[in-house]
């Protein structure tokens, strides 16, 4: 103590910054640990469209996407019932590589640079919501008016590649922005009736309904009813699911089932080909010709099934009964109703105009631990709520829709058992997907063999 008597107090001003440099590194201290699990906040109290703090930019505090890579945002995106652990397994194993994603966001939105890109980017069209954004606007505000369009003219956007890049650095995003997006903007400009399509000025109506909103109701089907139900009986007899199998939904997604044939039990995915279905899938059918003209290049049909979604049925044991996106990027599904399909037979629900968003890899199936996608029930009714609707139809009709749509089917209340026939269709090119995951994103995302297509993916 000796030692130390004639040491000075330190000066008040001194002590002053001291302190307040402190208190500075204590807050910083306790932000960084969000993203590393040890302080959690919860995200019912988190609103998706927060200004952000920014940099003196002198502008008006701009309402910016929410950070997709946030441990906040993926706590209040999952179907808790379906994935109660999906904030914390949804990333598991690339938690670094998260943290990057999420840290190179912020950084972002809160710099001047990016606040003024994303209001030139706002002010020229671009939209998003909790789920992700939709480019389709700022397309056409950008590049309706040049006298040719291939659909590929954001690759030297430099605003748009910027987002492309930090909202979406996954190999899955990647190929749907190489070949899905530039097909589907380049389709709003075909002239279906001057093209190899034919439609005529009926089925252009249809064309034009099914790309505003994703689906396309049609009244009948041009089939013998009679001939296709006994025909989709048949494969059903043939090749029933196993109900006690402790995987009896799994097939849903991974494309293999448990089927009995005749009592004799195998893994198989072989198929009958129901003749009854050659009227709908022919090149001049109404399926084919729209279809094409809506994927904007020829459209292939990979795959068709009958199918059975027992009236017990709840949300827990039909994988696809709640919210979600497929994943498979611009993919058609067609289906055919073997009776009629009202409130009561488990109706299928799609949010109309949610195609056309580019979803954050987030809710992709196939990024991060697969399967992890289904959506919050309360985030899918504020953000969609008035545009969804209920695919209602009468024995023969059906309707077609691009699984890229936020869609569901009605698991509560009493039902009847609904009897349906599936078919699936793309492009070429869109089948040129990836069958693995990559180094390009860390390993992160990537389609496996058997999945989009495949026969169980209902």
């Amino acid at each position: 103590n000796e030692r130390f008597r004639d040491v000075p107090p330190p000066h008040p001003q001194k002590k002053v910054v001291f302190d307040m440099l402190c208190l500075c590194l204590s807050i910083m201290a306790l932000l960084s640990t969000t993203q590393t699990g040890l302080f959690h906040v919860d995200a019912s109290h988190v609103h998706n469209r927060l200004p952000v703090v920014t940099a003196d930019c002198d502008v008006e505090q701009l309402e910016v996407p929410p950070n997709p890579f946030s441990d906040a945002y993926l706590a209040g995106i999952y179907d808790t019932e379906i994935h109660p652990h999906g904030a914390r397994t949804k990333f598991k194993g690339h938690e670094d590589q998260q943290h990057k994603m999420y840290s190179e966001v912020q950084r972002f939105v809160t710099s001047c640079e990016g606040q003024r890109i994303l209001r030139n980017l706002f002010n020229e069209g671009m939209k998003f919501n909790h789920f992700g954004m939709d480019f389709t606007p700022l397309y056409q505000k950008r590049f309706g008016q040049l006298s040719r369009r291939m659909g590929d003219e954001f690759k030297h956007d430099e605003d748009v590649m910027h987002i492309l890049k930090l909202y979406f650095p996954t190999r899955v995003s990647k190929f749907i922005e190489d070949v899905d997006l530039p097909q589907m903007f380049s389709s709003y400009y075909l002239d279906p009736v001057a093209t190899a399509f034919g439609l005529s000025s009926r089925e252009v109506e249809l064309l034009r309904s099914f790309q505003r909103d994703g689906f396309v109701l049609i009244d009948e089907w041009p089939l013998d009813m009679d001939k296709h139900t006994d025909d989709a009986d048949d494969q059903l007899r043939r090749h029933s699911l196993l109900h006690s199998s402790p995987d009896a939904q799994r097939h849903i997604h991974t494309g293999f089932a448990l089927f009995e044939e005749r009592r004799f039990r195998s893994k198989s995915r072989t198929k009958r080909h129901m003749r009854s279905l050659d009227p709908m899938i022919e090149p001049s059918s109404l399926l084919i010709r729209l279809s094409s003209a809506y994927l904007g290049a020829q459209a292939e049909v990979h795959d068709s099934s009958a199918f059975t979604l027992r009236a017990d049925a709840t949300k827990r044991t039909y994988q696809n009964g709640p919210w979600h996106v497929d994943g498979c990027g611009r993919r058609l599904k067609a289906w055919i109703y073997h009776h009629d399909v009202d409130e009561h037979s488990h109706p299928t629900i799609i949010a109309a105009g949610s195609h056309r968003n580019h979803w954050f890899p987030s809710i992709e199936y196939f990024v991060g631990e697969q399967g992890t996608n289904k959506m919050n029930e309360a985030r899918v009714q504020q953000e969609f709520g008035p545009q969804l609707r209920k695919m209602l139809g009468q024995r023969g009709g059906g309707f077609i829709f691009d699984t890229n749509a936020v869609h569901g089917a009605v698991m509560t209340g009493a039902h009847r058992t609904r009897q349906t026939t599936l078919i699936e269709l793309s492009t070429k090119e869109h089948m040129t997907l990836p069958r693995s995951k990559g180094s390009e994103d860390g390993y992160l995302s990537g389609w496996v063999s058997g999945l989009c297509p495949c026969g169980g993916d209902r």
